[in-house]
């Protein structure tokens, strides 16, 4: 009986402890096309690449923000659950391995907003716009700092 409910506690922990909003480390940059800045001066593209910058680390404090509050909640949610269970265990025995994962645990449901596709496309567009400085060999940004 020791087995099985150490077995349960891991699963039950293993499945909260991910939470709901995806890390920013894990969010991958979505294609846009480089084409779109193809007529935009050096000057513009260095800007544009700033202005993209400063959002993208903006939104990635709010997506780690709000990644650790939905583990943090997600795991107190599941220290309920692994407490009842524990406690149901030895009288139910292993018909609760039946019982749904996401039971009192939230559901599923984030308690923040996840904002992975904002990250991924401004991730899409700086490479774009780095792209296409790139291939209009504009100078690096603090170059063109220094030259204006």
């Amino acid at each position: 009986m020791v087995f099985s409910r150490s077995l349960l506690i891991g699963a039950i922990f293993g499945a909260a402890v991910t939470g709901c909003t995806t890390r920013p480390e894990n969010i991958q940059a979505r294609y846009v096309s480089p084409h779109a800045y193809r007529t935009w001066e050096c000057a513009d593209l260095i800007e544009e690449a700033r202005r993209i910058e400063a959002e993208l680390a903006r939104l990635t404090e709010v997506q780690q923000t709000n990644a650790d509050v939905d583990t943090g909640v997600t795991m107190a949610s599941t220290a309920t659950v692994i407490a009842g269970f524990a406690a149901a265990v030895p009288t139910f025995g292993l018909s609760l391995l039946l019982v749904p994962a996401g039971l009192g645990m939230n559901a599923g449901l984030a308690t923040t907003t996840d904002r992975r596709d904002e990250i991924g496309r401004l991730r899409g567009e700086l490479e774009a716009v780095r792209m296409s400085r790139t291939q209009r060999l504009c100078p690096a940004s603090h170059e063109a700092t220094q030259a204006s």
